[in-house]
């Protein structure tokens, strides 16, 4: 469950933000969770938030490609 929200914060960021690309150096990420009765604090590293960016920008690669070949297909049977 965490992880997922840590995913959408990231594709959040990079939606609102108004930067060409997302870096850790850019960004602070951190987390709040409640272990044994007590509120812990994490700060997320550089490399963990460069972990969650490089994931969302894999993700948004793959689902543009996907966008670009249905729109190809499309104008294919357009064609015929």
């Amino acid at each position: 469950m965490l992880n997922q929200a840590e995913d959408l914060a990231i594709k959040v960021l990079a939606k609102t933000l108004d930067m060409t690309k997302l870096t850790s150096e850019k960004i602070e990420m951190s987390t709040l969770s409640r272990v044994d009765g007590k509120t812990k604090i994490k700060i997320l590293s550089n490399a963990e938030v460069d972990k969650l960016i490089a994931k969302y920008e894999k993700i948004q690669a793959e689902e543009e490609a996907a966008k670009k070949e249905k729109l190809a297909q499309q104008q294919q049977q357009q064609q015929k």
